[in-house]
């Protein structure tokens, strides 16, 4: 009974150890990225984790090369150059120097924050006044990113150019260039995009637009 209870003993020990070791050679458990980072701020690429427990430092991996051998939380680091999306991870690595399993990818999709582009013009028939009004309206794809637009306008090529309305869609009515009291005048228009961060972009190219008599059909 004695060397059955022995034996029993034995055979608990050597599973508690071997269990042991085998939680040890796997090493600090998998980091894990604070919500919304990756993320761009300013000019720089922001990186936060959780601490893990048992762990001395970290290593940390863009598009699968190793970036830092002794990354600390957050870490910063140069935004990328051009868009597209890249990818981050992140691994404990503990006293004995043995790395631990890998976090799972923190993605940052870059978009650059560009000006309008395809703008279009034309003239609006308006009935909802006395008198009959033909506003110039301004139409442009959106820009992604962009949360504003902020529209320039001149009545020479050369400018100046002045703020005339800041916009959240990618339309603007300017009522005060009418096709009925306008006619055979140029303007001038460039527009802006500004994203959250209120960062903006550059200017648009310039869009001239000339007033032409009304036509109508039938007469």
């Amino acid at each position: 009974m004695i060397y059955k209870r022995v034996l029993k003993l034995i055979i608990v020990v050597a599973i508690v150890f071997t269990a042991t070791i085998a939680f040890c050679a796997s090493g600090p458990a998998a980091p894990k990225f604070v919500p919304t980072f990756p993320m761009i701020v300013e000019e720089n690429v922001v990186i936060i984790w959780m601490p893990v427990p048992g762990a001395e430092k970290y290593k940390l991996y863009a598009d699968g090369k190793l970036i830092s051998d002794d990354a600390t939380s957050p870490y910063e680091l140069q935004k990328p150059k051009e868009e597209g999306e890249y990818k981050y991870v992140v691994s404990a690595v503990d006293k004995a120097g043995l790395e631990g399993a890998k976090s799972a990818e923190g993605v940052l999709n870059l978009i650059f924050l560009r000006p309008p582009r395809e703008i279009k013009y034309g003239f609006l028939h308006d009935i909802s006044q006395r008198d009959e009004k033909y506003p110039l309206r301004l139409i442009w794809e959106k820009v992604p990113g962009a949360l504003e637009y902020v529209l320039y306008k001149a009545v020479s090529e050369d400018g100046p150019y002045k703020i005339i309305d800041s916009v959240k869609k990618n339309i603007f009515v300017d009522r005060e260039v009418d096709q009925t009291k306008d006619v055979g005048k140029a303007f001038y228009y460039q527009i802006i995009s500004i994203d959250k961060m209120q960062k903006t972009s550059d200017a648009s190219g310039k869009i001239k637009v000339f007033v032409p008599p009304i036509i109508k059909i039938g007469h």
